[in-house]
C-alpha cells in the first residue's frame, strides 16, 4: 500500500496559494526490501527521489522528479483477480521503471501514457501519474493503468485535488476521501511554508484505521493486515511491513522546488524505527 495527496494548478491563482505543486506521499514496504533514500542519481544527475535496490529491480523508483519540472509518481493496483492470473509470470517487468523511462524521456505526459498502455511490454498491476511544468501552461498531469478493473485506465487530470492509492485516482476507499479533505484544509489554514510542512507530515503520519469502514481498501484481506492498512500511516511490524518514507514536495509560484523526505533509518527496528530528514531545494529549469 502506498497513498499520496496532490494539488496542482496551471497557475498560482488557481490554487489560491504560492504553490503551482502541492504533493505528500507514503510509500508502504516490506522492511527488508532494499531500497535508496531521496537524493539525485548518480547516473541521472538532474533526477531526485528514492531508488529500488531489489535484486532484477534495481533503479526503479516510486517518485521522482527531475531539475526541468518532470515529475512521476506510482503504486501497485491491488487487484486480487490479476495477481492471480499473473501469478508466476517470468516476463513481467520492473514497474520501478516506468517511471525512470518517463523522467528520462522528453514525450507529454498523456503520450507516455499512451505509449504504456498500448506497449508490448508486460506489467504486474499499476497506477502511473506522470506530470510535467510548461512555462506557458504550468503543470499538468496523466493518469493511466493496466488493471482490468480499472474503468477508465487513461486521462489527463483536471486542476485541484488527487488522491492515489491502490485502486483507482480518487477512489472511495475512505482513506483516500479523508485524507483529501483534511489535505484540503492544511492547504487552506496553513498561512506559512514551514507550518504547511508541518502539518503535511502530520497527515501523512495519521494512523486513524478506518476499518470496518474502510470504503474498500480491506477487501480481501484477513483480519490481521486490514485495520492498520486502513489507515493513511500504516505499521504492520508481526509482517514486517508499513509506511517507510514520507515526502513532500512543493513547487512555488518563482518555480523553486522543496523536496523534503522524511524515511527509517537502517538498520530498521520493526517495532519502534528511527527517522531521518534530508532535504533539497532547487530552481525549476526553463522548458
Amino acid at each position: 500500500m502506498c497513498i499520496i495527496f496532490f494539488n496542482f494548478a496551471r497557475n498560482c491563482c488557481e490554487l489560491g496559494s504560492k504553490y503551482r505543486l502541492i504533493l505528500a506521499a507514503n510509500r508502504d514496504e516490506f522492511f527488508y526490501r532494499p531500497a535508496e533514500s531521496a537524493h539525485f542519481w548518480e547516473d541521472s544527475p538532474n533526477v531526485i527521489g528514492g531508488r529500488d535496490k531489489t535484486q532484477n529491480k534495481e533503479g526503479g523508483t516510486w517518485l521522482a522528479m527531475t531539475k526541468n519540472g518532470r515529475i512521476g509518481m506510482l503504486t501497485n493496483y491491488r487487484s486480487k483477480a490479476d495477481m492471480e492470473a499473473n501469478a508466476g509470470d517470468q516476463s513481467l517487468n520492473s514497474r520501478g521503471h516506468l517511471l525512470v523511462n518517463y523522467l528520462q524521456a522528453n514525450i507529454k505526459p498523456s503520450g507516455y501514457i499512451d505509449q504504456v498502455l498500448n506497449g508490448s511490454m508486460k506489467y504486474s498491476p499499476f497506477n502511473l501519474v506522470v506530470g510535467n511544468y510548461s512555462s506557458d501552461s504550468g503543470f499538468s498531469f496523466s493518469y493511466g493503468s493496466n488493471a482490468a478493473q480499472c474503468v477508465d485506465n487513461a486521462y489527463e487530470l483536471q486542476p485541484g485535488v488527487h488522491g492515489l492509492c491502490n485502486a483507482e485516482i480518487n477512489c472511495a476507499w475512505t482513506k483516500v476521501q479523508e485524507g483529501k479533505k483534511m489535505f484540503s484544509q492544511i492547504i487552506a489554514a496553513s498561512k506559512s511554508k514551514d507550518v504547511l510542512i508541518e502539518n503535511l507530515f502530520k497527515l501523512m503520519r495519521d494512523d486513524t484505521q478506518y476499518y470496518p469502514n474502510h470504503g474498500g481498501s480491506a477487501t480481501d484481506l484477513d483480519e490481521d493486515r486490514a485495520p492498520p492498512l486502513s489507515a493513511i500511516f500504516v505499521h504492520c511490524p508481526k509482517f514486517p511491513y508499513g509506511t517507510r518514507a514520507t515526502t513532500i514536495v512543493l513547487v512555488d509560484d518563482n518555480n523553486k522546488v522543496t523536496f523534503i523526505e522524511r524515511s527509517m533509518t537502517n538498520p530498521m527496528d520493526t517495532v519502534d524505527p528511527g527517522w531521518q530528514t534530508q532535504k533539497f531545494e532547487f530552481q525549476i529549469e526553463s522548458t
